[in-house]
């Protein structure tokens, strides 16, 4: 539900570790949109599933983005 999100705001997927995700977006206001998204869906599977409750926390740094190795 996460990766959804991130295509749908407009977010690039930079890589994933563990059950975490790293997104670049173009703009802090699309990064907040892409949370927000997150957030949603997030807690609309907490209310339609049937497995255990996921719960989600997002940190945001703004700024030029310099990529090496593939990060």
């Amino acid at each position: 539900c996460l990766r959804r999100a991130v295509e749908a705001t407009g977010g690039t997927e930079v890589k994933n570790i563990g059950d975490a995700l790293m997104v670049s977006y173009a703009s802090a206001a699309d990064a907040l949109d892409g949370a927000v998204a997150m957030q949603q869906n997030v807690e609309e599977q907490n209310l339609t599933g049937d497995g255990p409750r996921l719960a989600m926390r997002v940190g945001m740094s703004a700024g030029d983005a310099t990529f090496e190795d593939g990060d």
